[in-house]
């Protein structure tokens, strides 16, 4: 779910930017910047980025109780869903020569962002079915947090804007265990 969220989003983010600077070719990727070995992964030298840089539990939201009702008309016990924030840092890489151009491509996507802060079925026909809706706010860092997160990637810092997407619902579709219906209270004895 979350690699559908984030490639329906690089999609229409492409489009925007796309159709703005009629230009033919995606510059926006859905990718790491740093692989396991420490290399950069991105070889192109005009490109925003999307990543990942970070999932957390999304604590804050009341969860349901485990138990839905089912067709039938009794009870059935479910885990409940686990809800994730998403953190995604949109990093501009164009080459020293491309810098003022990557600026321009850089201030459209937040542009977009801005734009969009929400995503839902009515802007975005793609998202999977479980998602109802996905917001979009920015996170602010200060330099020395901006610099400890970027020497935290493995990266040299580049023009850049973090969001947090909220809030993704991932639960497994595996059918509810139904309970057994209770006829009477059992009578207590004093």
């Amino acid at each position: 779910m979350i690699s559908s969220v984030l490639t329906n989003i690089t999609q229409a983010l492409n489009t925007h930017l796309n159709r703005k600077f009629q230009n033919r070719t995606n510059r926006v990727l859905l990718s790491g910047l740093v692989g396991p070995d420490g290399n950069a992964i991105i070889k192109e030298e005009s490109a925003l980025v999307l990543s990942i840089v970070n999932i957390e539990h999304a604590t804050n939201r009341k969860t349901n109780s485990g138990y839905v009702r089912l067709n039938g008309g009794g009870l059935g016990q479910q885990h409940p869903p686990v809800n994730v924030n998403i953190y995604l840092l949109l990093s501009m890489l164009f080459n020293e020569k491309q810098y003022p151009e990557g600026l321009k491509w850089l201030s459209a996507a937040i542009g977009f962002f801005q734009g969009h802060p929400v995503f839902n079925r009515q802007n975005m026909s793609d998202l999977p079915p479980s998602v109802k809706k996905v917001t979009c706010e920015i996170v602010n860092l200060n330099i020395q947090d901006m610099s400890h997160f970027w020497g935290a990637l493995g990266a040299k810092y580049q023009p850049s804007i973090i969001y947090k997407l909220r809030m993704l619902s991932i639960q497994e579709g595996d059918m509810p265990a139904e309970l057994p219906q209770v006829d009477q209270a059992p009578e207590t004895s004093l």
